[in-house]
């Protein structure tokens, strides 16, 4: 692909995370003598995860069928109690900038916009995390009425960029959401993947924002 002049950048899950997460996922497994490596851990929740419809809030009755879910695709009792316990344990994790996140956009110069299924909240949470960074626009599912992986979505963020599709980089972190309804307009994609869950993904993938800017450096 060409140089793009314009970056379009996914939130949640991309450029923010909750800290701690899968820290506290490992222990409470380690606590409940519940033998289960790392990497089970974090793949399946990512699996999960990436494969499930978030709402613009969540409540206790999405995170009980969530857990109780998860708990199941581990092979685990997934009873209501142990669902509860798993939300006490995670409820109420800050947002924290993804490791690399702030260095990256500070020193690249291209143009940025986020899209991102988020609440109403949205654009003051971006503003408390990146006060110095300036996004051209910040477009978010509830406000919008539209969310992820409509192609509207994709589209009203188009509508806002100067550029052509094939100009454009977009980040993010799912391939549902994310990677294939901005590929089929034409949008050049890279896949976040951390903990390299999608192995079988076949086109661009990246596993930290460093990787990121050493991509624009060579």
């Amino acid at each position: 692909m060409h140089p793009p002049k314009f970056l379009l950048l996914d939130l949640a899950g991309t450029l923010l995370e909750k800290q701690y997460l899968y820290e506290k996922l490992c222990a409470f497994f380690e606590r409940k003598s519940i033998s289960l490596s790392p990497y089970t851990v974090i793949t399946t929740h990512r699996r999960l995860t990436e494969e499930t419809q978030f709402p613009d809030k969540t409540n206790l009755d999405f995170y009980l069928k969530f857990n109780q879910d998860y708990l199941l695709r581990l092979g685990l009792n997934h009873s209501s109690s142990l669902a509860e316990e798993l939300f006490i344990e995670l409820k109420n994790l800050p947002w924290q900038p993804k490791e690399g996140v702030l260095k990256f956009l500070q020193t690249n110069q291209l143009p940025k916009g986020i899209i991102s299924n988020w609440d109403r909240t949205l654009e003051a949470k971006v503003e408390s995390f990146f006060p110095s960074i300036k996004f051209d626009f910040i477009l978010g599912s509830e406000s919008e009425g539209i969310a992820k992986p409509s192609l509207d979505f994709y589209k009203r963020a188009l509508a806002l960029i100067p550029f052509p599709a094939s100009e454009v980089l977009y980040i993010g972190d799912s391939i549902r959401l994310d990677m294939e309804p901005a590929q089929s307009l034409g949008i050049h994609t890279i896949l976040l993947d951390p903990e390299g869950t999608f192995k079988e993904y076949s086109k661009t993938s990246i596993q930290s924002f460093d990787d990121l800017a050493q991509m624009f450096v060579s």
